[in-house]
């Protein structure tokens, strides 16, 4: 729906107010008390507008499209080519190693490898 409003802006505490044309009003300031001076008139969405404040915002790094995309990494087995991994956590990581050898950082869910 669209609705035609008045732009009224405080001259002492700044403060902005808008008033809906078809519902009587007072150009007063609610805190000061003081007239309101007139700003301009404008049209309002009121449909566009509850739309806009109920959308998250957009996050680059979820947006396939976006080069900043961080989705999940899709990393492979070396031994038998599976998809199917998951990132050693810090602990787990301890248990495959050897001594002077670096931490293995993925395991493979199908062939029960770590690399």
């Amino acid at each position: 729906m669209i609705i035609n409003e008045d732009d009224y802006e405080c001259p002492q505490c700044g403060e902005l107010y808008f008033f809906d044309t078809s519902q009587p009003y007072t150009a007063e300031c609610p805190k000061c008390k003081c007239s309101l001076e007139f700003l301009g008139n404008s049209d309002c969405d009121t449909e566009l507008a509850e739309k806009v404040k109920n959308t998250p915002p957009y996050d680059p790094f979820s947006d396939p499209q976006n080069p900043f995309y961080m989705g999940k990494p899709v990393v492979e087995c070396p031994y038998c080519h599976s998809t199917s991994t998951r990132k050693l956590s810090g602990f787990a990581k301890l248990g495959t190693m050897s001594w002077g050898a670096t931490p293995k950082e993925w395991h493979c869910n199908r062939c029960n490898s770590d690399f």
